[in-house]
């Protein structure tokens, strides 16, 4: 029986089939087991990965807050810099000053200006030790405490943070003389300061260790700087200092600005007393560069000044008003070109120009008093307190490539003086309603007596000068000579108006046969290189008749009135002018290009490196840069500098410091107050004030600005793509730029704080 069970074949599959079973649950219970041990070393692997690299953060952000102590630093030793530096001016104008020598101090200029590169040249030493000692300083007391206290870790990772510990003392600057050479020369030992962090994450610590060694900079010298070629949009406004559709208003005392103006100019009422375009209400306001608006450039108050530099000038008018005493407008090295009049009217005013002048409308095609290019001189001391003078010299061409583009024609473009128009007697009508001309392209008030009287009989003078001939007619309320007799064949006795060029005349032969004209006494009016004057003019106390040098006059004059219209239509823009193979078109000149042209204002609000702030009324700004676009004309924003005593705006930005680079884009109005040094564009479509006695600079910075739009085109964030599409209605082309690492600034990202690494040495050892 037993034998036989032990024979059978039946069960055996059973039993297979349990063995097998048996060997995969061996196998499966290994596997799950050699992938738990697997699972738990990966986590461990990854917890003390993560354990690290927080810890790590925390010593990439003591790298971006010694950054920021270096930045400071530096700012510092600029600002010893210019300190020192106005002390060393003014001990050299007290040189100059006193009376028991004649010295003549090599770094300020004849006219007064600061010779800067013979300055840097010489005194380069000195200055780099100014800089240097005060940078020392700066670090010494401030960078060890920046490091006392901060928080690195996202919350969201581990709630805890790393524990930073100073090791040891920091080893501080110090300067020591040694001789090198036969020259003493001063050298400076690295700081040196170590830091330890440690992290725990889930139980597993980890501890990193990093020495910084930080070195002394030079004066001016580029920390990080790398060149490459970037792709940037261009547009005619990142090249000017100042854009503004209204008015600019110049109501502070020190105003520079670097760069070129354009100011549209608001449109001017009847019943308004003041005048539009470029305003000064105080003294000492500078301007280097092209100067463009549409209505009047004038100082408005009491000793206001303006002088304008190594510039062309674009104007309705230079104007100074009559309830202005004591102010000044000079041009040193510019051309001054005005649709309408140089008027002189306040006391003890003056209009130097040392360059040439073009009053290009000769009021052919509509006469009448602001069709006619001319100079009004409308106060009583002229040749006293009071004085004109134009030089008519070469002056250098400051944008040829710009104006070449358009109707100048520089084998006309003489060097000289070309007044077209002719002034006409205000408020005094013939019975048809028209003002009476005269025949003066230079006035001064009062000289209108010349048309008032009969000439003297002069036998060599043409007929119709003869007294005789000369026919006096009413012109309310006055009685002034508009035609002289002519006799037909038939003997009747008609009567023809004199021209221009005969009134030209008559005012010369009045002044030869009464005198007592005004004539500026012998030095108020000079007037030098005339070579077209339409009516008569005065130089040195001397009248002459018209003038004509140019055969091809006309052309100039339509020259002159195609540059006015492209320097103020089209903001001296060469893409904005429509051209037709090589014939030039100018009918685009007539067509105004507006701000909204170039810029959507789709974007709003305040952003700071990479933040945007919306909708703000007030914000406290601890860096020097700022990107800001407004799209509501209503709202202006106000830049408050140091020192400032009043402020405007709904916007309100405080600096910290005096300096300040950006980009300002709005519909509304800006107002800059207080002690500021701003680099960049503004661009307003209101109007722009620069207001109080602080010192104010702006200097146009147009590589700054294509940096900047190249980093915000590298950013990657809602923000960026903003204002990303503000920035590309222009055209774009590879353009070298001289950047440091996109984002320096930010510090979510401190990876990027490489702006300083070739001042700061990283040692770093994991414990």
């Amino acid at each position: 029986m037993i034998k036989k069970i032990f024979t059978t074949k039946r069960g055996s599959a059973l039993i297979l089939v349990l063995i097998v079973l048996t060997i995969l649950s061996i196998l499966g219970i290994s596997i799950l087991t050699l992938s738990m041990s697997n699972y738990k070393i990966k986590i461990t692997d990854q917890n003390v990965k993560t354990a690290f690299y927080l810890a790590e953060s925390g010593l990439e952000e003591a790298y971006a807050k010694v950054g920021k102590v270096i930045e400071a630093g530096i700012n510092e030793g600029n600002k010893k810099v210019k300190v020192e530096l106005e002390k060393f001016i003014e001990n050299e104008k007290q040189k100059e000053k006193d009376e028991s020598n004649s010295y003549d101090s090599p770094y300020i200029k004849d006219d007064g200006s600061i010779d800067e590169k013979y300055l840097e040249k010489n005194l380069e030493n000195e200055i780099n030790q100014w800089f240097k000692d005060q940078y020392i300083d700066y670090i010494n007391k401030n960078l060890k405490d920046c490091l006392k206290d901060y928080t690195v870790v996202d919350t969201a990772i581990d709630k805890s943070k790393p524990k930073i510990k100073i090791i040891g003392k920091p080893i501080l600057f110090k300067k020591t003389i040694k001789i090198v050479g036969d020259q003493p020369t001063t050298v400076y030992n690295k700081y040196q300061i170590t830091l330890h962090s440690t992290f725990t994450h889930k139980k597993i610590s980890q501890k990193i260790k990093c020495t910084f060694t930080i070195d002394v900079p030079s004066y001016h010298a580029p920390y990080y700087i790398k060149k490459i070629m970037a792709q940037a949009n261009d547009n005619i406004l990142w090249k000017k200092a100042i854009t503004t559709e209204k008015n600019l208003y110049l109501e502070g005392n020190s105003i520079k600005i670097k760069g070129d103006i354009y100011a549209f100019g608001g449109e001017e009422k009847e019943h308004e007393k003041d005048k539009k375009g470029i305003i000064v209400k105080n003294n000492n306001t500078i301007i280097e560069g092209n100067v463009a608006t549409n209505q009047y450039i004038y100082p408005s108050a009491d000793n206001a000044s303006l002088t304008i530099k190594n510039g062309d000038i674009y104007c309705n008018t230079l104007f100074i008003p009559s309830n202005a005493k004591n102010c000044t407008v000079i041009v040193n090295n510019g051309s001054v070109n005005t649709k309408d009049d140089i008027e002189l009217n306040g006391k003890a005013g003056k209009i130097e120009i040392y360059g040439s002048y073009y009053g290009f409308s000769d009021g052919r095609n509509d006469p009448g008093h602001h069709k006619s290019s001319s100079i009004v001189i409308n106060n009583t001391d002229i040749g006293n307190n009071s004085w004109l003078k134009i030089t008519g010299t070469q002056v250098d061409d400051h944008d040829k490539d710009a104006r070449g583009l358009i109707g100048n024609n520089y084998s006309e473009n003489k060097p000289g003086v070309v007044i077209a128009g002719t002034v006409y007697i205000s408020d005094v009508k013939d019975s048809s309603g028209k003002d009476y001309q005269t025949g003066e392209s230079v006035s001064v008030k009062g000289n209108y007596i010349a048309y008032s009287k009969h000439l003297k009989y002069n036998s060599k003078r043409d007929e119709r000068f003869n007294p005789d001939n000369i026919i006096i007619k009413y012109f309310s309320p006055l009685f002034l000579a508009d035609e002289y007799k002519i006799i037909s064949e038939n003997g009747v006795e008609n009567g023809d108006k004199y021209d221009v060029f005969d009134k030209s005349k008559y005012f010369e032969y009045y002044n030869k046969d009464f005198g007592g004209l005004n004539l500026g006494e012998d030095n108020g009016i000079s007037i030098k290189n005339v070579i077209h004057s339409t009516g008569a003019y005065i130089d040195n106390g001397h009248v002459h008749s018209s003038i004509i040098q140019i055969e091809n006059i006309h052309s100039l004059l339509k020259s002159k009135a195609e540059d006015y219209k492209y320097y103020i239509n089209k903001m001296a823009d060469p893409k904005m002018v429509r051209r037709a193979g090589d014939k030039r078109e100018f009918t685009a000149l007539n067509t105004r290009t507006r701000i909204n042209d170039i810029f959507e204002f789709k974007a709003e609000g305040l952003n700071i490196n990479g933040k945007q702030f919306d909708n703000i009324s007030k914000i406290d700004l601890d860096t020097n840069e700022l990107v800001f676009i407004n799209n509501n004309k209503n709202k202006s924003i106000s830049i408050i500098g140091k020192n400032a005593k009043i402020s405007k705006g709904d916007y309100k930005v405080t600096l910290k410091d005096t300096n300040l680079n950006g980009i300002i884009i709005t519909k509304g109005d800006v107002y800059i107050t207080g002690e500021i040094n701003y680099r960049g564009t503004i661009i307003a479509q209101g109007n722009i004030y620069i207001q109080d006695y602080q010192p104010k600079t702006i200097t146009s910075d147009r590589s700054y600005i294509l940096k900047k739009i190249y980093e915000i085109s590298q950013m990657d964030n809602d923000i960026a793509d903003q204002l990303k599409n503000e920035f590309n209605n222009e055209c774009s082309f590879l353009y070298e730029l001289e950047i440091g690492i996109p984002n320096e600034d930010d510090e979510d990202k401190v990876n990027s704080f490489l702006k300083y690494e070739n001042i700061i040495d990283l040692h770093w050892e994991k414990e």
